[in-house]
């Protein structure tokens, strides 16, 4: 066996274990701060049910494995540790994870930020990890950015463009729900120069379902997995009409 190739497999378990003991120090340490699903009722989505919640600790192993499988569609929300060109590796997956609840955490507690993972549960005690939403909310000019992710492959027979419309509407009414909802919504899709790959979501499609509407082009001057590319900015303000377009949503079967 390769000397060094035993010692990078040995270095590598070492990490793994400090991870595992980490995050097991942390959930003796730390309460969820909300261990329920979101207060408006579950949605149906192709025989099965979509739940929203928040992150928990307890989710580090289905996020490390989402995280490792799909990597390239994670980059927005999850982008690779700077200066290095290799994929994400287990314990560094374990560790984001970790890291990543601290300091959502915190900024859910300042009002800056709200983020709820996508389950999809045919009975199930845990369901499906399936996507994940989240909204960076600024105060000051009453709006909100959002970022969704949604598996490309489907689950349970439903569509991930249907997952997407179902989730992001839940998680919608769910922020309008609050005591100071944002006035205005933004979603950012990158303008592709090749066609979509097979079942790869339809951003700009399901924003327009959602009631958001076009408001011009940011050229060139985002990130879309790791090259600068184009984005459509999409808004939505806030109103009667917005909030029941998103519930009509919920009620189609």
């Amino acid at each position: 066996m390769n000397p060094q190739l035993s010692t990078a497999g040995r270095y590598a378990r070492v990490r793994l274990r400090r991870a595992r003991g980490r995050l097991r120090r942390l959930k003796r340490q730390i309460l969820p701060s909300n261990t329920g699903h979101s207060q408006l009722s579950p949605t149906s989505v192709g025989g099965s049910t979509l739940l929203l919640r928040p992150p928990l600790l307890g989710d580090v192993d289905r996020f490390a494995a989402r995280l490792l499988a799909h990597t390239d569609e994670l980059a927005e929300q999850h982008p690779q540790p700077a200066g290095r060109p290799d994929r994400w590796s287990q314990e560094e997956a374990l560790l984001t994870w970790t890291d990543r609840m601290l300091a959502e955490r915190a900024e859910a507690r300042r009002g800056e930020r709200v983020v709820e993972l996508l389950l999809l549960t045919a009975g199930e005690a845990l369901g499906e990890l399936v996507g994940e939403v989240s909204a960076r909310i600024d105060g000051g000019t009453s709006s909100a950015d959002l970022t969704l992710w949604v598996d490309s492959r489907g689950v349970g027979g439903a569509s991930s463009q249907v997952v997407a419309e179902r989730g992001m509407a839940l998680f919608l009414l769910h922020i309008a729900a609050s005591d100071r909802p944002p006035s205005r919504y933004f979603g950012e899709v990158p303008v592709l120069a090749e066609p979509a790959a097979a079942g790869e979501l339809d951003r700009g499609a399901l924003l327009a379902v959602l009631g958001f509407h076009c408001e011009g082009r940011l050229i060139d001057s985002r990130l879309h997995r790791g090259r600068p590319a184009s984005h459509d900015v999409w808004v939505a303000h806030d109103s009667a009409e917005f909030r029941r377009n998103l519930q009509a949503n919920l009620d189609r079967s």
